[in-house]
């Protein structure tokens, strides 16, 4: 009975840790969009809010890959590489950036500043977060993830008495972990019609990124990521063979 005992709970192990699977899933850059916020003197009672450079210099895509643990019941997030695309040209430089911003005091004391992220890479991870089922979905709380920079820097600029030593500073974002990830709406994973997809609304918030000047950055949006089932990546394999075929042809 006790050798029973021991085997149905060897097997019961065996069968949990089969259920675990990894997969890659690959950022749409079409449904993944980040937008970026801040302040300046943030701890003052009138703080300066960070407005664009030019229309949409504060939002731009993203590509990548995300890859997850699941299980019947939990998903961790492994790994991930949340490339932002660049989305125009900004001060300082100018050059191109993923994100462009300003802000002007309009106080020669104060002064006004001009900043722009460059080659930003970022990584979401964490560790197992239950899965709760909802309709198709099951969805996943993000509070407890971490959002880390692995590449870029921001770069800034200032004039006036109070923002002036910005001028030619550049703060890296490789290894800056948000202070906080947060979000009002729960991610959720989907497996229909053989493509899984994660869909991942957060807000992370840098609180004090340049300590300096008190400036706060917020990232905020949602990443959308999705991989097919083999079979479906058979037949996209399949599809892609034949075109070239007839295209020798």
């Amino acid at each position: 009975m006790r050798q029973f005992m021991i085997a149905a709970t060897v097997c019961a192990a065996c069968s949990s840790a089969a259920v675990a699977q990894v997969f890659t899933f690959a950022i749409d850059p079409a449904l993944s969009n980040l937008s970026l916020s801040g302040q300046a003197f943030s701890s003052e009672g009138s703080p300066l809010p960070l407005d664009p450079q030019a229309p949409g210099s504060m939002d731009t895509s993203y590509t990548g890959t995300i890859t997850a643990e699941l299980t019947g019941s939990t998903i961790t997030l492994l790994s991930s590489s949340m490339d932002a695309d660049v989305s125009g040209t900004y001060d300082p430089g100018p050059a191109p950036g993923d994100y462009g911003f300003q802000a002007d005091s309009g106080n020669p004391l104060i002064g006004s500043l001009v900043g722009a992220a460059r080659d930003a890479v970022f990584s979401l991870t964490s560790g197992a977060i239950p899965l709760t089922a909802k309709n198709a979905a099951q969805s996943f709380d993000l509070s407890t993830a971490t959002f880390e920079g692995l590449n870029g820097q921001v770069d800034f600029d200032g004039e006036g008495q109070l923002l002036s030593w910005l001028s030619g500073q550049s703060f890296t974002l490789v290894g800056q972990a948000a202070t906080t990830v947060s979000s009002t709406t729960p991610a959720t994973y989907m497996d229909v019609g053989g493509i899984k997809t994660l869909t991942l609304p957060f807000s992370a918030n840098y609180v004090d990124f340049v300590s300096g000047a008190a400036i706060d950055l917020t990232l905020e949006g949602t990443i959308v990521a999705t991989v097919p089932e083999p079979a479906t990546l058979g037949l996209l394999i399949l599809g892609t063979a034949a075109l070239a075929l007839r295209r020798r042809r």
